[in-house]
């Protein structure tokens, strides 16, 4: 995965392809909850959360009171028994977990969108000077998001419901 372009601007030797990647964070809730339901709705709730990570901050910046001793599984242990009110984790782990815990109280309450979609989307990271090499990757890439290449895998390793709502795959959806 490439740098995000807010990242990329401070290195003037290296550019990305075209995206073809993004990733899609969730707010993690128990199935009961009413409450969260977007952004603001966050405010003053007890986050399973690092201030530290990508996640945590999402949740940090809405105002949660985060908790940064917890890992995932412990994060939706804590709002399974209502020690914590939400998580913010990626669409495919908390796939993955109710794969395996299908019984779990929990839900996906909504999914974070940023000001800036390209904040969650990647391509390669490339040095600038290498112009035959990035236009290479930017058709390859253009070529296997047309031919629906790129949506086949992602919904095989990142589930439907990914590619579904991924902002980034809308356009080439049939």
């Amino acid at each position: 995965m490439g740098l995000k372009n807010s990242t990329i601007a401070s290195y003037p030797d290296l550019t990305n392809t075209i995206f073809y990647n993004q990733d899609m964070p969730v707010i993690i809730v128990n199935k009961d909850n009413t409450d969260i339901v977007d952004i603001a709705s966050m405010k003053g709730k007890k986050a399973g959360n690092s201030t530290t990570s990508s996640y945590g901050k999402i949740a940090f910046n809405a105002g949660c009171d985060c908790n940064p001793d917890l890992d995932f599984a412990m994060a939706m242990m804590g709002i399974t028994n209502g020690t914590i009110d939400l998580a913010v984790n990626s669409y495919v782990v908390f796939s993955q977990y109710m794969e395996s815990y299908p019984d779990a109280p929990l839900k996906i309450s909504f999914y974070y969108e940023p000001e800036n979609i390209e904040d969650l989307q990647g391509g390669v990271t490339l040095k600038t000077a290498d112009a035959s090499l990035i236009a290479a990757f930017n058709v390859a890439i253009e070529e296997l998001l047309n031919d629906g290449t790129i949506l086949d895998l992602a919904a095989k390793y990142l589930g439907e419901g990914f590619v579904q709502n991924a902002a980034l795959y809308q356009d080439y959806l049939k």
